[in-house]
């Protein structure tokens, strides 16, 4: 597994392991939520909090607005 640090993106080659380890991890957490819906109904599992890209930019822009 690659590191989830972001301060350890150097260039395009570390950009990629970087996306490559954001995808492995929310992976395992996609398998622990269906294994356990009603556990992770108000949090994601390893602390992810948006299950999707949408998600995500909807909560930067409303953090963005605030």
């Amino acid at each position: 597994m690659h590191s989830l640090n972001p301060n350890a993106v150097r260039d395009r080659e570390s950009f990629i392991a970087f996306v490559e380890a954001l995808m492995e991890d929310r992976t395992q957490a996609d398998t622990l939520e269906a294994a356990a819906p009603d556990y992770y109904r108000y949090g994601g599992a390893a602390g992810w909090q948006n299950s999707s890209i949408v998600a995500f930019l909807d909560c930067a822009l409303a953090g963005s607005l605030a």
